[in-house]
């Protein structure tokens, strides 16, 4: 084995990486509706794509975090 996780730890890291293709998949559709439902400048539509999109950075974060602290120990 390539790193010695616990049961936990992969569990952790399991966790997160289907947490982040969530949001990344939340964070499509955002933009696919966004998109779909006016092809005009909107500060309301930019915002759902700002936060949609912010919503993937904090998640992977997260996942950084934790791959940080389970390897730093």
């Amino acid at each position: 084995m390539i790193l010695d996780l616990n049961g936990g730890e992969r569990t952790l890291i399991l966790a997160l990486g289907i947490l982040m293709l969530a949001a990344e998949l939340m964070n499509t559709a955002v933009e696919r509706a966004v998109d779909h439902t006016s092809t005009e400048q909107s500060d309301l539509a930019r915002r759902a794509k700002d936060l949609a999109s912010s919503a993937v950075a904090v998640t992977a974060s997260a996942a950084g975090m934790a791959w940080v602290a389970i390897l730093v120990g």
